[in-house]
């Protein structure tokens, strides 16, 4: 994989989202995406938010340099979700131990209040 074009399309790919599900999760258009896969000397605002949203480096959806993948810590610590839906959708790609976790904190927070 040569370009930055080529990286984003085949770690959107990957994960198995489209250009306009990855668009929704990273806060950007979907023409954006298309615009950034199409043109491979285009240069991204949103680099941090697609790699996140990709799990991916943002080194290497940039230059292509490094190692594709986070470590397996960064990669569960973080989902970027654009609604309520969106998250609910996310935890429960990530299973049943996730969504235990997350009601133990909520419920653990709100008896700290």
């Amino acid at each position: 994989m040569d370009s930055f074009s080529d990286r984003l399309r085949n770690a959107r790919e990957k994960r198995g989202m489209s250009q306009e599900v990855l668009a929704g999760r990273a806060g950007v258009s979907q023409s954006t995406i298309s615009a950034l896969e199409l043109d491979p000397t285009r240069k991204p605002r949103d680099l941090l938010k697609l790699a996140k949203v990709l799990m991916v480096r943002p080194q290497w959806l940039q230059t292509g340099k490094g190692p594709r993948e986070p470590a397996v810590e960064e990669e569960r610590a973080y989902i970027a979700a654009t609604s309520l839906e969106d998250l609910a959708r996310q935890l429960v790609d990530r299973g049943n131990d996730e969504i235990t976790q997350l009601w133990a904190l909520i419920l653990a927070e709100k008896d700290r209040r």
